[in-house]
């Protein structure tokens, strides 16, 4: 008789969070199975298709021959060199294209393998809290020691520095910072990121700022490059993704500019295992850096109908400035988890509970504005719906 085999995962996997958003798709699933029509609200994921140039370049590119190829090294010279005149068009900070450019499959390829250049196992990254959870995941999965900054609504979710103790930042390789930031919506200044370039220098941290959506802003906004701060270059990077900014999400591509040792240390980490984006993605996505990101206007309308659709329910949130996401308070006295269920099995509306993100989510769920404008009053007319229902019965019962 065969002795069976045990087949253990390594602790590390033990220690990465559940996969919030492949959860919450298959319980949609299993929802949509039983004939629910569900309405996610979610994940941030873009239904609209690229632009016609965009795609016009990828087919071009494709037909054209020698694409297909593995491409090593730091990327197409061409992507570039646009990467680097539209940062300076935008933000007016030079990179050199050869040394402070480096074309990434999405910001995911950045965030993964940063802790995997720069920390070795037991150092310290310093995550913000609550924090997307691939942050968590990619130090986790480098050995690295996790410490947290809490992000609260009275600090305009932004991390307080001086909170950090001294030991911890003696100890800290990494810091991540996230604005606009997800899933807060919360947005940050040239003075923030003056104080985080101190807090490197002081303790010889690396900065990686994730500045996915520094283009999906409203009104009059327009969100900073973490670069501006004099002596940025020196201490960091940053991270752009072009995924929902041209609605290029399932085409995985992005790229990292700034300090040119850490774009090496990144970039060594990849020549381990991967070649680069595809070369016809790459000429797309310059391309796309050409033109006004396509998806602007729909989600400055959606934030407009749902801030307002919500508030006049009695919920409590912000109007936010950027991201394609709605942050608010938790109504009643539900946790994060516990309203989100509730609301999924009363209407068929899915969203985030905070918790997900991290111990400082909770009391709080994030609602994405990436679906049609048709979905997004259904989804509200039924969430307001259900609540006149809640009011009636607790009237009922003080009656």
């Amino acid at each position: 008789m065969r002795k069976k085999i045990v087949i253990e995962r390594a602790e590390r996997l033990h220690q990465i969070p559940a996969g919030l958003f492949l959860g919450l798709r298959r319980k949609a699933q299993r929802a949509a199975r039983r004939d629910v029509d569900v309405i996610d609200l979610s994940l941030g994921n873009p239904e609209r298709p690229p632009s016609p140039e965009v795609v016009a370049e990828i087919c071009k590119a494709a037909r054209e021959g020698g694409h297909n190829r593995y491409l090593l090294g730091f990327g197409l010279e061409e992507f570039r060199r646009r990467v680097a005149q539209w940062f300076e068009a935008r933000f007016e900070v030079s990179l050199n294209p050869e040394l402070e450019v480096l074309p990434l499959h999405g910001v995911w390829e950045g965030l993964l393998n940063l802790p995997l250049a720069f920390v070795n196992p037991d150092e310290v990254v310093l995550l913000p809290d609550p924090c997307y959870p691939l942050y968590r995941a990619g130090a986790i999965l480098a050995g690295a020691r996790v410490e947290t900054m809490p992000l609260l609504e009275r600090n305009d979710f932004l991390p307080n520095f001086r909170q950090i103790p001294e030991k911890t930042a003696h100890l800290a390789k990494l810091l991540f910072l996230n604005y606009p930031n997800n899933p807060t919506t919360a947005v940050a200044d040239l003075a923030f990121f003056r104080e985080a370039v101190e807090f490197a220098l002081a303790h010889n941290v690396v900065v990686v700022h994730d500045a996915t959506y520094s283009q999906t802003t409203y009104d009059e906004y327009q969100a900073p490059s973490f670069l501006q701060a004099r002596g940025a270059k020196r201490v960091g990077i940053e991270l752009y993704s072009l995924s929902m900014d041209y609605n290029l999400a399932g085409w995985r591509i992005g790229f990292a500019v700034g300090n040119r040792q850490i774009i090496a240390g990144l970039a060594a980490v990849r020549g381990c295992a991967f070649a680069g984006p595809s070369p016809a993605l790459q000429r797309a996505a310059g391309r796309a850096l050409s033109l006004v990101p396509p998806c602007r206007e729909s989600y400055t309308s959606r934030r407009d109908m749902v801030v307002q659709g919500f508030r006049d329910l009695g919920w409590k949130l912000h109007r936010p400035k950027a991201t394609p996401f709605i942050w608010s308070l938790v109504p009643g006295r539900y946790t994060s988890l516990g309203f989100s269920r509730r609301l999924f099995r009363r209407t068929g509306v899915l969203v985030t509970p905070g918790s997900g993100f991290g111990e400082g989510g909770e009391g709080y769920v994030r609602i994405s504005l990436t679906v049609p404008d048709d979905r997004l009053q259904l989804a509200l007319e039924r969430i307001k719906e259900q609540a006149f229902t809640w009011q009636r019965k607790r009237q009922a019962v003080r009656s």
